[in-house]
């Protein structure tokens, strides 16, 4: 393998160095923070601007809808080249019109085709985790994610927290037109990203990508991230924000909602894969993770004031800070490291169902029963992969 330079590298021997770790996660803050910064405050602008609570789901669903379509072709496409880069310095763009439509158009039917384009980008977090992975040695795997999930978390976390503070500072429309400047810096940070180049390869045929997507470890734990990622798209990115609202929070309380799920989900990510699957195992971490986020689900509509809402998140996004990099890291270990794109391609497209449906399910149930319908439909979401993670995973 050879840097942008031409110099000989062999990732994975011992870890990346502190340099390449840093600009790593320089790339993956500005990444992440162009995406987050405007959502405590996207489905109640998207209330105030008219729309229904179906078209809110509509619109939460449209981010997932677009991973789902571009997924796994991206992964393919980067497989046949060789390279990661590229589709991380260009998704920015893509970031960069997604915010700022999102701000300065006011209607909300226009949200959905602008929340899409945040979608693009979101898809090449593919490139990000397998570029980072590939730098650590094969049985640091599950340690390689959760170090990405957590600094994914975390980056989205502030920037949740912030965007609630900028819009009660300068109003709603602030946190887009902020993520759209951080969209431009992670443009021009990203070019620097030192790119491993892997060996070309043909794409994979149809019969190989069946073939991949049909591994029994691969299959399982993807349908597992659907319902894992329903919840989340459900909940903290979608109706909890909109429950709030209904008990008086303010922009700065919202923020303040995806800032305590987030640390959650960074406490979650790192415990998950630093010290909970090396002493339990994958199968029993995966089904706590489901089972609390249940409990909490059902808890939720119970909440009187704004900080009970956020203790009972808090406990929701724990568990599904568990879940993820510890199904994240089994997506890929069976797969020869050529073909690790496009896995992790699959992975990320199929549980991008769960992103797509999720927000549709929780619009409808909301349109006819009532925001609090939403979390129940989450608890039950959450039992079932608690029971199939149980079953399922032999790991």
């Amino acid at each position: 393998m050879t840097n942008d330079s031409g110099k000989s590298e062999t990732p994975g021997a011992k870890g990346p160095g502190s340099g390449e770790l840093i600009r790593f996660i320089s790339v993956l803050v500005l990444f992440w923070s162009s995406l987050y910064l405007f959502l405590p405050v996207m489905a109640p602008i998207a209330d105030l601007r008219g729309a229904s609570l179906a078209l809110i789901g509509i619109i939460v669903s449209s981010y997932g809808f677009v991973q789902l379509v571009l997924r796994i072709p991206l992964g393919i496409w980067s497989d046949r080249i060789g390279r990661r880069r590229p589709f991380i310095t260009y998704g920015f763009l893509a970031a960069i019109a997604g915010a700022l439509g999102m701000g300065l158009i006011e209607n909300p039917v226009m949200m959905v085709l602008f929340r899409g384009f945040t979608g693009v980008t979101a898809s090449m977090w593919i490139m990000l985790t397998v570029v980072f992975s590939g730098r650590f040695p094969a049985d640091q795997t599950a340690r390689a994610m959760g170090i990405a999930v957590m600094v994914t978390n975390l980056s989205q976390l502030f920037a949740t927290l912030v965007g609630g503070l900028l819009a009660d500072r300068f109003g709603w429309h602030a946190p887009f037109l902020a993520a759209a400047a951080l969209g431009v810096i992670g443009f021009i940070v990203s070019r620097g990203l030192s790119d491993v180049r892997e060996s070309k390869g043909p794409a994979p045929g149809f019969r190989e990508l069946i073939a991949i997507g049909r591994q029994r470890l691969l299959l399982t734990v993807s349908l597992l991230a659907a319902l894992l990622q329903a919840i989340p798209h459900m909940t903290i990115w979608g109706f909890t924000t909109v429950f709030a609202v209904e008990l008086g929070a303010r922009g700065s309380e919202l923020g303040m909602l995806g800032f305590g799920a987030g640390i959650m989900m960074a406490v979650g990510a790192y415990s998950g894969g630093r010290f909970l699957v090396p002493r339990l195992g994958a199968r029993v971490v995966v089904t706590i993770g489901f089972s609390l986020a249940g409990a909490a689900a059902l808890a939720i509509p119970a909440a009187a004031h704004v900080y009970q809402l956020l203790a009972f998140q808090m406990v929701l996004s724990l568990g599904t800070g568990l879940t993820l990099p510890t199904l994240m890291s089994l997506s890929i270990a069976t797969v020869p490291p050529d073909r690790r794109a496009t896995a992790m391609g699959f992975f990320q497209a199929i549980y991008s169902l769960g992103m797509f449906s999720g927000p549709l399910i929780a619009g409808a149930l909301a349109g006819g029963f009532g925001v609090p319908a939403v979390f129940i439909g989450v608890a039950v979401i959450s039992s079932v992969g608690a029971v199939c993670a149980a079953v399922f995973v032999k790991r």
